[in-house]
Parts: structure tokens; sequence; C-alpha cells
């Protein structure tokens, strides 16, 4: 059975393979997140960097690394039944516009096959760079109680986060390529296809709040050094990817529609030309008043969108990654020349 396949939550929607753990055992999403997922991660670090002998160490990374990266753990959560839920609503909108009996599937952000391939990767890579990082002070034994041992119960909450994250910007782009029936521009500048840039950009908000709530403390304090400082910035340039990508059919239909326009009232402006030319330019009242009603329509196409959003709000977003990326380049800079 999928996960998509395994249970309802509350909102109607279905649960993700935790949500299913929680109800399970009979927890509420904020009990089970916090008994299931927190306690037995920060157990792990505890008793592994006790047993490990590197006591101080745990405390001395404790409000850089452990605090941030455990409240993740939790965060990871919220933010993954959060998307889901974004996500399920603009399903619904996009229902609304679809031509015919259109299949809105999204149903792969709750199956298990995808999500055990990011966690492998994560754990793979992700988890890799913390041993490099940390195999120059650490035994191997050390390695295996700190790194090893204890960090895949984090990156499977991350891991979740991230497929549900990528498979729902997957799931927009697929909307975007359905059959929609378009608003008249007359309502709406882009055509109402805006609700999907905003979730796209709400998403891209979420995902970027997630990575900098665990990254920040850690790469700004070089806890870790530079393995995993350079990892986790190469996070945030995707964030402007992440956000435009699934909006490209979105992009199409706008700049198809806006041509289409603008090709028939250019051929309606072509038809009254031609009436004025038969009678040696004269314009009488009425034809004055059809060029009139011509432009005024010919400025309402052009006001059509080419995107789906606010340019301001590219803007706004490729500045405040531009500036998260540059704090983070000096500081990976620093910790490479070892100021």
């Amino acid at each position: 059975m999928t996960s998509a396949e395994g249970g309802r939550n509350a909102a109607g929607r279905p649960s993700l393979w935790f949500e299913r753990v929680y109800a399970r055992v009979g927890l509420p999403f904020w009990a089970g997140a916090i008994l299931v997922g927190y306690v037995p991660f920060i157990a792990g670090l505890i008793v592994g960097y006790q047993v490990a002998g590197l006591w101080d160490e745990f405390l001395s990374q404790l409000l850089t690394v452990h605090i941030p990266v455990a409240i993740g753990v939790f965060t990871s959560q919220l933010g993954a039944t959060y998307v889901c839920d974004r996500v399920e609503r603009l399903r619904e909108y996009a229902r609304t516009m679809a031509e015919g009996d259109a299949r809105i599937d999204v149903g792969p952000i709750y199956r298990l096959r995808w999500l055990l391939v990011v966690w492998l990767f994560l754990n793979v890579f992700g988890n890799g760079a913390y041993v490099i990082s940390a195999g120059a002070k650490y035994t191997t034994s050390q390695l295996l109680l700190t790194q090893v041992s204890t960090w895949p119960i984090m990156i499977l909450f991350l891991a979740t986060f991230i497929w549900v994250f990528v498979g729902s910007m997957v799931a927009i782009y697929r909307m975007g390529q359905l059959p929609l029936r378009l608003r008249p521009f007359t309502e709406d500048r882009m055509l109402g296809l805006g609700p999907f840039a905003r979730e796209s950009l709400w998403l891209t908000a979420i995902y970027l709040v997630l990575v900098a709530e665990i990254a920040f403390p850690q790469i700004l304090s070089g806890a870790f050094g530079l393995p995993v400082a350079v990892m986790f910035l190469a996070f945030f340039p995707l964030a402007l990817a992440f956000f435009l990508l699934p909006l490209l059919p979105l992009r199409r239909k706008l700049r198809e529609a806006k041509s289409e326009k603008l090709r028939w009232i250019g051929s309606e402006y072509s038809k009254v030309m031609r009436s004025v030319e038969t009678i040696n330019g004269g314009v009488d009242e009425l034809t004055a008043g059809r060029l009139m009603a011509i432009d005024k329509i010919q400025r309402d196409i052009r006001q059509i969108r080419t995107w789906p959003f606010e340019t301001g709000i590219l803007a706004r977003l490729a500045a405040i990654v531009v500036s998260v990326t540059a704090i983070l380049l000096a500081s990976i800079v620093r910790l490479a020349i070892g100021i």
C-alpha cells in the first residue's frame, strides 16, 4: 500500500508517513512530532556524544548545531504538512479551471519510494560532508557514535520535507501543462494564473526558511568546517530555480494568450483602416469611436503579464537569495583562508 493510500488526516488529504505513525500510536500531531520525531534524535545525540567521550564538544556545539538541527526536525514536519495542505488547495483551484475531466495527481508526494531515495542520497552526501569535516579530529568509533548513528533520524524528516517540496513543485508544473480555461484579460491581467505563482512563492519561502534555520548557525560559526558550509550554500541559489521552473507552462499560456489577443485586435484595426482608406481618409464619428475603442483594447491586452506574478516579487526574491548567498560565501571564504 502506498502512503497516498494509507489513510487521511484531519484535513481530509492523504497522510504523510509520520502522520500515519502518530495516528497509529494515538498521538496528536504536535505530541507525535515531539515524542517520536524530536526526542529520539536529541536522546541519540546525547547518548552518542556521552559514550564517545565528547560531552564538552556537544556542549560547545549546542547553540550552533544541535539546537538548530533539533528544531529543524520539528519544523521539517510542520513544513511538509503545510506544503501538502497548500498544494491540495491549489489542486482544487486548478480543477475549477481545467477543461474537461483533467486528472490532477499529487499522489507521488505521499509515497515512500522516492522519499527513501532522497533519504539515502542525503545520508551518503549530506552525512558524508559532516563525517569528512569531523574526520580530522574524531576517531572512527566517535564518528559512528556522533554522526553515523544519530543523524539519519534527522535526515529522514528533512528528506521528507525536501521530497514533499520538490514533488509539490513538480505537481504545480504539471497543473500548468493542463488545458486551462483562462479568465478574461478584462478581469485579471494574469488570466487567473496568479494563485499558481503565489503558491510557488510560498513554498519556496518555506524551503528557504527551513534551510536557513539549519544552515546559518553552522556556517556562520564554522562549527563543521568547509565541506558542510559548501554543501549548505548550494541549497540557496536553487530557490530561484524552484520558484520559476514550475511556472514555465503558465508563462507559455500567458504569452500565447497575449499573442492571440494582439493578433485579433490587430485584424480589427486593419479592417477599420481599410474602411478609412475607401473613403479617402475621411473619418466619421462612428469610425473614430471604433478606433478609440481598439486603441483602448490594445493597451489593455498589452497589460497581460508574461509571468503569472508581479515582477517586483522576483526582484525581491532574487535580492534575498543573492544577499544570503553573499553573506554565507563570505563566511566560507573566511573558513577557507583560516581567518
